[in-house]
């Protein structure tokens, strides 16, 4: 699932930490889930696919 986030960010030429200001979202949680110590919320996957214009199925598919 981070993979496809990380693909996004690096697309759009985008830090994390602006993602994360922009979005709304706790920037700490999008660095644990790199590290595998977080699952984002469906909330957080709903910013994220409102913030990058994809739909939440885009970070649930495998």
């Amino acid at each position: 699932m981070y993979s496809k986030f990380e693909k996004l960010m690096l697309e759009k030429g985008l830090s994390a930490n602006r993602i994360a200001k922009e979005a709304g979202i706790n920037a700490p949680s999008l660095t644990y889930w790199k590290q595998g110590k977080y699952t984002p919320s469906l909330k957080t996957l709903q910013k994220l696919a409102e913030y990058f214009g994809v739909s939440v199925d885009y970070f649930l598919e495998a």
